[in-house]
C-alpha cells in the first residue's frame, strides 16, 4: 500500500472526509501486514494528538475483530516526548537529549509570580504615557503590549534558572532534532504521519522528511482535490483547506500527485460524497463565489438529506435539545453520535444535561 521509495516523488495520500479516517487506516495496515503482529509492531504512526491515538487504538481493536494484536508505535505530534521518538536510542547512539519541559503546575505558579511582579507597582494614572504619541491604540492593548514585553524579557530568565524549557519550545526542538536525524539516517521500519495538517512549522518540516523516506508516507485529512483551481489559488488563511495547501507547497507536491489511501477500504457513500461537495461549495472563497458551479437550486438532494435546523429561544433550550438528540442516538442499537462545536461552554452545558 505504501509505494516503494526511490522515485523522488513525495509519498502523500489523503482520506476523503466521507470515509472513517482511523478505521480506514487501521484496516489498511492490518491488511498490509497480512495479520502478522510482529510486522505491524514495526510501524511507527505519528498522529496529531493523544486523543487521535486513543481513537486509532480503538479502531485497531474493531478491525481485529476481538483478536489480540500488537499495536504499532503511536506517537502524538502535538505533545511529543523525546522517549517516544528515540526508538530506544540514547544520546550517545544518536538519540535526542534535551532539558525537561517545565511542569504545568510549576509553569502556572511562575507565571503568576511574574504577573504580580509586573503589576504591583504600576500606577494606572500613568496608562496614558504607555500610548506612543504618534500611534493611536486602545489603552487595554497598550497595557497588554507592555506586559508582553515584560514577559518576553523575564520568562527566559525564569526558565534558565529552573533548568527547563518551555513546553512549546521543547516540542519544536524535539521535532527539529528528529527531522535532522531521519534526514541523515532514514529508519529501516515504516513511518506514517496521519491526520496532521502541519500547522506548526517544525511539524511541517518533519512531515516533509517523512514523505521522502524510503518507507515513509504522509496521510492528509480530507484534502479537497475537486475544488476548482481558481478557488484553490484564492484560499485565505482562515479557510480549512489553507493549511493543507500550504503544507503541499512545502512538499513541492500538487493536488494531482496526492492519491487516495487504501481506496478499496471504507468507500465513500454517494450521500457523503454529495454532502462533501456541498460543503466545499459553501466554503468557496468569496473571490470566486459567483463562479459557475456555486450552490443554487440545483443542489443535489442527497447532500441535504437528513439535515435539520432547530431554532432555540435560550441557551438552556439549545443544550437540552442537543442532549436529547444525542441521548436518542445512544439508545438506538448500532448508532453513535458526536457534538461538534467551537463553543466549549455549550459543550459543558450539553454534558450536564
Amino acid at each position: 500500500m505504501t509505494p516503494p521509495g526511490g522515485t523522488g516523488i513525495p509519498k502523500v495520500f489523503t482520506i476523503h472526509p466521507g470515509r472513517p479516517f482511523v478505521d480506514v487506516l487501521a484496516e489498511s495496515l492490518l491488511a498490509e501486514t497480512g495479520g502478522n503482529p510482529e510486522r505491524l509492531a514495526d510501524y511507527q504512526i505519528l498522529l496529531p494528538t493523544r486523543r487521535a491515538i486513543r481513537a486509532l487504538t480503538e479502531a485497531f481493536l474493531r478491525a481485529a475483530g476481538g483478536r489480540t494484536v500488537l499495536l504499532p508505535k503511536l506517537t502524538p505530534l502535538g505533545d511529543v516526548d523525546i522517549d517516544e521518538l528515540n526508538d530506544g536510542e540514547s544520546a550517545e547512539t544518536g538519540g535526542l537529549d534535551l532539558a525537561p519541559a517545565l511542569p504545568g503546575m510549576r509553569r502556572q505558579t511562575l507565571l503568576a509570580s511574574l504577573i504580580r511582579a509586573a503589576t504591583e507597582r504600576l500606577d494606572f494614572r500613568e496608562i496614558k504615557n504607555l500610548i506612543p504619541p504618534d500611534h493611536e491604540l486602545a489603552e487595554h492593548w497598550q497595557k497588554t503590549v507592555r506586559f508582553l514585553d515584560i514577559v518576553a524579557d523575564a520568562w527566559p530568565v525564569y526558565l534558565a534558572e529552573a533548568g527547563c524549557l518551555d513546553g512549546a519550545e521543547r516540542r519544536n526542538r524535539v521535532l527539529q532534532q528528529r527531522t535532522e536525524a531521519w534526514r541523515r539516517q532514514p529508519p529501516a521500519t515504516p513511518v506514517i504521519a496521519a491526520g496532521s495538517t502541519g500547522s506548526i512549522p517544525a511539524t511541517a518540516d518533519l512531515l516533509a522528511v517523512i514523505a521522502e523516506l524510503p518507507r515513509g508516507a504522509v496521510i492528509l485529512p480530507g484534502l479537497d482535490r475537486d475544488m476548482p483551481d481558481d478557488a484553490w489559488e484564492a484560499l485565505e488563511p482562515h479557510h480549512p483547506q489553507y493549511g493543507l495547501k500550504h503544507l503541499l507547497s512545502r512538499f513541492a507536491c500538487g493536488r494531482t500527485n496526492v492519491a487516495d489511501w487504501a481506496p478499496e477500504i471504507g468507500g465513500t457513500a454517494p450521500a457523503r460524497k454529495a454532502r462533501g461537495d456541498l460543503f466545499s461549495l459553501a466554503l468557496r472563497p468569496a473571490a470566486v463565489t459567483g463562479a459557475a458551479g456555486a450552490p443554487g437550486d440545483d443542489t443535489d438532494a442527497a447532500a441535504v438529506a437528513g439535515l435539520a435546523r432547530i431554532d432555540c429561544a435560550t441557551l438552556a433550550e439549545e443544550a437540552s435539545v442537543i442532549a436529547l438528540a444525542l441521548r436518542e442516538a445512544l439508545e438506538t442499537p448500532g448508532k453513535t453520535a458526536a457534538l461538534v462545536t467551537p463553543d466549549r461552554a455549550l459543550a459543558r452545558r450539553v454534558k450536564a444535561e
